[in-house]
């Protein structure tokens, strides 16, 4: 569900994907998501506590956005289903970025 606010400022507002391999996809997603201004918030491990940063083994999901989580990665959630997400692109620069 894409929602902006006022300010224009989200791309999107609250979604996630289930992932095979969290510390993989973290890095890929801390890296592409960066180029729209999105950062990891939130890290969590599989007993829902706070996990001790990107390396912890007990990593299981991960928020992303600026002020508060707006997109998740977790292992909780089947990931081979077939899902569709659009973040959108403030300028061509920023798509080219990501």
């Amino acid at each position: 569900m894409a929602l902006l606010q006022k300010d224009n400022h989200w791309r999107l507002d609250h979604t996630g994907i289930g992932v095979a391999d969290i510390h993989t996809s973290a890095k890929f997603y801390d890296s592409v998501l960066a180029s729209s201004g999105l950062h990891p918030l939130v890290r969590l491990t599989r007993s829902f506590g706070a996990a001790s940063g990107g390396d912890d083994p007990e990593l299981a999901g991960v928020g992303y956005g600026v002020s508060y989580p707006i997109f998740w990665i977790d292992v909780f959630h089947p990931h081979s289903v077939k899902q569709h997400i659009a973040f959108r692109a403030l300028s061509r620069t920023e798509v080219e970025a990501f």
